[in-house]
């Protein structure tokens, strides 16, 4: 499995880490911002990468705080079917 640029995974973990502080404050909606730029930024094709899952994951824990439950359900499914190693 590739691995990403020190760079780009620094200010993946950055955007994840800030969105996790703002859902410990359930900030839903704006935690879901910082996973989603999380998401935007990760490369092509997106499966590839470990980070993935853990974004993913992320994104779909929001949905389901906030109550957004089929988007939840969406998003965790698709981590499920993401590589891990």
């Amino acid at each position: 499995m590739p691995e990403l640029s020190d760079a780009l995974h620094a200010r993946i973990v950055d955007l994840t880490r800030k969105g996790d502080e703002l859902a410990a404050e359930t900030k839903y909606a704006e935690a879901l911002g910082e996973y989603l730029t999380a998401w935007d930024i990760l490369p092509e094709p997106k499966e590839q990468w470990e980070a993935a899952t853990w974004i993913l994951a992320a994104i779909g824990d929001a949905n389901f705080l906030s109550h957004d439950f089929e988007a939840g359900r969406d998003n965790l499914s698709a981590a499920m079917r993401y590589r891990t190693g």
